[in-house]
Formats: C-alpha cells, structure tokens, sequence
C-alpha cells in the first residue's frame, strides 16, 4: 500500500520504483517527505545497490527534462535508461515527472534481477505516459494528473 505516514524513513531520501498498469517502470525520489509505499520500505536495505545497477545500465534514449534541467543528474540518468523519472515536490507536495524517457522500458524487458523485482512489488493503477504528477492521501487513495 502507498499512502501517507511516518516512517523509518520520513525525513530521509529514499528512491524506489514502480511499474504502471501498462508494465512500464518508474522511480521515485521521495525527498523525505513523499509517500513511500511499505513495499519499497520492506526491500530498503537493498535499494541502494538497485539504482547502481540503474546507472551501470546502458543508455537507451534521450530525455527532455520537465524542469529544463541540462546536467546529468539521477532523474536524467534514469530516464535515460528507460524509466519515468518523478521527484517528490515540495512545493505541489506531490510527485512531479522530472523526466520521461524517450523509450520506455517494460518491466519484462528489464533482464537484471534485483531491478525487476524491486519494480515489481510495487504496482500503481496508473500510465505513467499519461501523468505529470502523482500523489497518495492518509487513506492509500490515489490522485493524478497530466497537467502541472
């Protein structure tokens, strides 16, 4: 479940991913304050070593950067290797897309273990092509939207 609490980890970045209804997947960087689903939270001590085999992927397209960002950043590196980038904002107090890839990658596609699995514990009734933010109440309701 994805919803609203106190956590281990509140007050601490934790990225984590997710798959979409279409099977595309997705991080998320929860700034400390974002949601963090109690999945992402059980697999915490192994995620770390999961976004370095992220970033040892190969780069498989390009990103334009919702933010206008131009230096490599994780988002960017992310998106790169074919997953929906989105960022906690503090400002929306929301997740926001950073950056979407310009080839998506589907869960089945992705052949490193430990990066399928941990995308596939966490499934949200979504498409993430279709999304510019993301958020989840107390509750574990879900609300979207594709404007900013």
């Amino acid at each position: 479940m994805i919803r609203r609490q106190v956590h281990e980890f509140s007050g601490l970045e934790l990225d984590w991913l997710a798959c979409d209804e279409d099977g595309f997947v997705a991080m998320f960087s929860s700034a400390g304050f974002g949601p963090v689903p109690d999945a992402a939270i059980a697999i915490a001590d192994s995620l770390a070593e999961v976004f370095d085999r992220i970033k040892a992927l190969p780069v498989t397209g390009d990103t334009a950067p919702v933010s206008g960002r131009t230096e490599p950043d994780d988002w960017i590196a992310a998106a790169q290797r074919g997953l929906f980038a989105f960022d906690w904002a503090h400002t929306r107090n929301r997740y926001q897309i950073e950056a979407p890839p310009s080839r998506p990658v589907r869960l089945d596609d992705i052949k490193d273990e430990l990066i399928r699995q941990a995308a596939e514990r966490v499934r949200i009734p979504v498409r993430f092509s279709q999304l510019r933010w993301i958020d989840w109440d107390e509750a574990g309701r879900t609300s979207s939207g594709a404007e900013l």
